[in-house]
């Protein structure tokens, strides 16, 4: 499994995660002190989610408005944009 680093751009707090589940299912937690505004991209390098799920973390942080952590489990990417204490998909 390979996941790769945040990383932070100079214009805004985005992060972008190429998650390569190949082979293995995999955890990728949100970041725990996000900036309203900030986003994270979810990258499936190989379409392979709806066969080797990932599951985010959402490290106390609400995703689509649930206290639980999300499964993707379904070939696809997602970005997620934090707004007040939750982090909503785009």
């Amino acid at each position: 499994m390979l996941v790769s680093q945040y990383s932070t751009r100079p214009e805004g707090n985005v992060a972008n995660k190429k998650v390569n589940t190949n082979g293995n299912a995999a955890t990728v937690n949100l970041p725990a002190s996000p900036l309203v505004g900030d986003s994270v991209t979810l990258l499936d390098l190989h379409g392979v989610f709806g066969t080797y799920n990932l599951t985010v973390g959402r490290n106390g942080k609400q995703i689509q408005d649930a206290d639980a952590d999300l499964v993707l489990d379904v070939n696809t990417n997602e970005q997620y944009l934090y707004m007040r204490e939750l982090y909503k998909a785009l």
